[in-house]
């Protein structure tokens, strides 16, 4: 009996684990005997292994030279490891031939001046294949794998159709760089014979995983911030066509089965127009018959909402065409235990193929009528835009004109019109200056999404977010906003601000203003360049003019560069490649701080880490290596967790992103105080500074979130899950109070500064009313959800609280400065505690005694 068990068992294994046949994963079709399968290029059968970037981009290619007359293959982007990201596209001979002017007709449609003559009947639909934005999401990209080939290869009436009614954009890969981490890890630990178990090595991917790109951002964030290389040539694709349909291929946790749109209703963005989830529930009936065929369980309306605008599935529904997301069971690897039973790649590969053939058997019956949709779409966007009586965004900064121009750099990379600003307006109580201000006009084909980007809301009929809950982009680049009806007279054009070094014959000093967003990489380089360097920790004033705290100044003396013509050069090249201006003066004579006095305090450049490793929040981690890197030149550490305390004395500043760190023991707790207490600078985010006070290493104190326990009434526990979400902060904006005379604060000028929070956490205020540079406003809530009775738990708190241990500090900060890498307007809180923590005061911080 027990060798008949394990007969049976083997032959169970080898059905469920032996290669699937082509048939398997592929329509009933004839198929061009020229163009290679993916086995024959490949060696394996798609399933058996996870395909490495270079490989299937290279069988792509193939494709594209076995198949002519169908494909074109074309490079879009490099990644930050410089992978190529490409994109087919694949249509008909005769489509081929004419294709620029089929995308100029199908542009007319989003344009009402010129929609209206469009002949429909004789358009064929723009469709978005995307896969695998998430690295570890992996099938998706195996599957394209086979789709490619399929409409390669296929012969017949129904492929025929599809090329001649469809130009069909294939990305085979959103997120290169994760990917290939992926298919390394899982490749290098498959066995022979495929272990399913949670507990096996290839399905715990080490830290910090692939799902990121490589600064560990999630690429599926980022369709709105367009802040990497990635998404920055995606978005230009994507409107260069505008296609009616895009789908976006992810994978679920291995407990689930497959999940297509629409999702939760209730979870919809307001803006979004009902059109849009009509035809996602058209389209759904295609996907459910082409699974219900090969026996695939699945479901929709749950789960997954379509309120943020910045993911694959939810950007193109506010910009006239329709998101489709596609979630897989994931094997998280080649094979896993599931309580489906063994799941295995091929059979997540199979789902994801099935679903892109349903797509576009769907655009095929519904092609008139999405191409109507994105008629009308930017059609009643332009007259709604018209009729609105706000008539113009304006947004703005005397104090950092750059910002307000990377805003505006943001937004046209949308491909919306917007003004510079060439004459003053006054608007909502604030002066938007000519040069430092711009105008986004509402009566444009993309009204619904500029509202989304500018609005603020607060209530909804919904409090349980996948995403985010808030995302004001004027806020989060920490700019005045207002509305106006008119822009009067605005014709005048504005030089560009002058950048490089003021020229001077004898200079005392040069000058550099620290609010502009490129003087901390200019500051690098100075340091780096072993320049003197000094801040203004008090303000002064010289001819009439302002100079906050935090103006930095290069003396000439004791540093000859300044006095020679090749030193003034290297100046005048460091303000061009930062876009600053250094400012020449001839004296130190100042009203207020003269240059000479202790009130500028000399600058010295920090070895600095940014601890990583298990337990560490990847993402918010990478967005702080990824400013610091990249946009700031600073030669960071990574520094493992596990080497965290035996490596302190190598470094004066240490960060600690968000995450869970795990206890210290007391000779580690000793070992941490003592390198504080030499002056050096240790800078934690959120739950890291809460680990930080249960280790006794700072005496702050954290307040209990509030819950929702009302135990009076007898609570449904059908309710408990979403009772559970709906107290959780998911994203929100809230308005903090600053001390703008403090190393934390300089190179503000409003003390009113958005903060982005992502959590429950509140730390107390400080005992020492010096310690709290910056606090929460008494009615802090400027957009996004709060749980009820959040806000004023949280109004009385801390944003940042500066402790002292001997003669160094710990600043303990709440809210991600760099969210995305978009939230520009907290970026310098983030950098100053960089670059000026080391100057901070100890009596300014809150020792143990208090």
């Amino acid at each position: 009996m027990r060798i008949l068990i394990l007969l049976a068992f083997c032959l169970c294994s080898l059905v469920a684990h032996a290669q699937e046949p082509l048939s398997y994963f592929l329509p009933s079709a004839t198929y061009r005997a020229q163009v290679p399968t993916p086995e024959q290029f490949l060696g394996w059968q798609v399933g058996q292994r996870h395909v490495s970037h270079d490989l299937l981009l290279a069988y792509m290619r193939a494709l594209a030279v076995a198949a002519p007359d169908r494909i074109t293959i074309k490079e879009y982007a490099r990644t930050h490891e410089l992978r190529p990201l490409q994109v087919l596209t694949i249509t008909s001979t005769e489509n081929h031939q004419r294709l620029e002017q089929i995308r100029i007709d199908h542009l007319a449609l989003t344009d009402p001046s010129r929609s209206a003559a469009a002949d429909l009947s004789k358009m064929p639909a723009v469709v978005y294949l995307g896969y695998s934005v998430h690295g570890n999401e992996a099938s998706g990209s195996n599957a394209s794998l086979l789709v490619a080939y399929h409409l390669a290869a296929a012969e017949g009436a129904e492929i025929e159709q599809i090329l001649a009614n469809t130009v069909i954009l294939l990305d085979p890969c959103f997120n290169p760089d994760g990917v290939n981490r992926f298919a390394s890890w899982v490749n290098s630990l498959r066995s022979s014979n495929p272990n399913g178990s949670p507990l096996d090595a290839e399905h715990n991917e080490a830290w910090p995983g692939s799902r990121t790109n490589h600064y560990w951002f999630d690429l599926n964030r980022d369709w709105m911030p367009v802040q990497h290389p990635e998404s920055q040539g995606r978005i230009v694709l994507f409107h260069q066509w505008k296609p009616d349909v895009l789908t976006d291929h992810h994978e679920q946790g291995t407990g689930a089965t497959f999940f297509f749109q629409p999702g939760i209703p209730s979870g919809n963005n307001p803006l979004t127009p009902a059109s849009v989830f009509k035809l996602t529930d058209k389209m759904a009936a295609y996907h459910a018959k082409a699974l219900d065929r090969i026996g695939s369980l699945y479901f929709t309306r749950e789960a997954y909402d379509d309120y943020y605008i910045g993911k694959g599935s939810s950007y193109p529904d506010i910009n006239g065409g329709i998101g489709i997301l596609f979630e897989q069971a994931s094997a998280r690897g080649h094979l896993a235990d599931s309580p489906n039973g063994p799941l295995s790649l091929a059979f997540a590969v199979r789902n994801h193929a099935t679903t892109s053939f349903s797509t576009l058997a769907a655009v095929q019956a519904l092609r008139t009528e999405l191409l109507e949709h994105k008629r009308t779409f930017f059609k009643e966007g332009l007259e709604a835009g018209r009729a609105d009586a706000e008539g113009h965004y304006l947004f703005g900064s005397e104090h950092s004109p750059d910002q307000a121009a990377a805003l505006a750099d943001q937004l046209r990379r949308h491909d919306l019109k917007v003004l510079p600003i060439t004459q003053r307006i006054s608007a909502g109580g604030k002066a938007f200056e000519a040069g430092q201000s711009y105008a986004v006009p509402l009566a444009q084909p993309g009204y619904r999404f500029i509202k989304s980007l500018f609005s603020r809301p607060q209530s909804f009929t919904d409090s349980i977010f996948y995403d985010i809950s808030a995302w004001t982009l004027p806020l989060a680049y920490g700019l005045d906003f207002a509305t106006t009806s008119s822009l009067g007279e605005q014709t005048a054009s504005v030089s560009p601000p002058a950048v490089g070094a003021e020229p001077a014959t004898v200079p005392y000093a040069y000058l550099l203003d620290w609010s502009s967003l490129g003087a901390p990489r200019a500051l690098n380089a100075l340091l780096k360049g072993e320049w003197i360097v000094k801040v203004a920790t008090r303000p002064f004033s010289l001819a009439g003019k302002e100079y906050e705290a935090g103006t930095l100044i290069v003396p000439a003396q004791h540093q000859p560069k300044v006095s020679t013509a090749a030193g003034v050069a290297e100046l005048d090249a460091i303000g061009r490649a930062c876009s600053v201006r250094f400012e020449a003066l001839s004296t130190g004579l100042t009203d207020g701080t003269n240059l000479g006095s202790s009130g500028f305090i000399r600058v010295e450049a920090q070895s600095t880490a940014l601890v990583v490793g298990n337990g560490v929040n990847a993402n918010d981690a990478g967005e702080l290596w990824f400013t610091l890197d990249t946009r700031v030149g600073l030669p960071l550490t990574l520094l493992p967790r596990e080497s965290f305390i035996s490596s302190l004395n190598e470094f004066q500043t240490i960060i600690l992103a968000d995450g869970n760190y795990p206890d210290l023991r007391d000779n580690e707790r000793a070992t941490l105080r003592d390198w504080i207490a030499k002056g050096n600078t240790l800078v934690a985010y959120a739950a890291a500074a809460k680990w930080l006070a249960d280790n006794k290493i700072v005496p702050l104190r954290f307040a209990t979130a509030p819950r929702d326990s009302n135990n009076k009434v007898q609570r449904s526990y059908a309710s408990l899950s979403r009772t559970q979400s709906s107290q959780r902060v998911p994203g929100t904006i809230l308005q903090t109070t600053g001390d703008l005379t403090h190393p934390l604060l300089f190179g503000y000028a409003d003390k009113s500064i958005a903060v982005f929070r992502e959590h429950n956490l509140i730390m107390e205020r400080s005992r020492n009313p010096f310690a709290n540079p910056l606090l929460y406003a008494p009615k802090p809530l400027l957009a996004g959800y709060l749980p009820r009775g959040f806000e004023g738990k949280v109004a009385p708190s801390a944003s940042i609280a500066v402790s002292t241990v001997g003669r160094g500090r710990v600043i303990a900060a709440m809210d991600n400065p760099v969210f995305r890498g978009f939230w520009r307007g907290t970026e310098k809180l983030l950098l100053n505690a960089v670059f000026f923590g080391q100057i901070i005061s100890p009596a300014s911080g809150q020792g143990e005694e208090e």
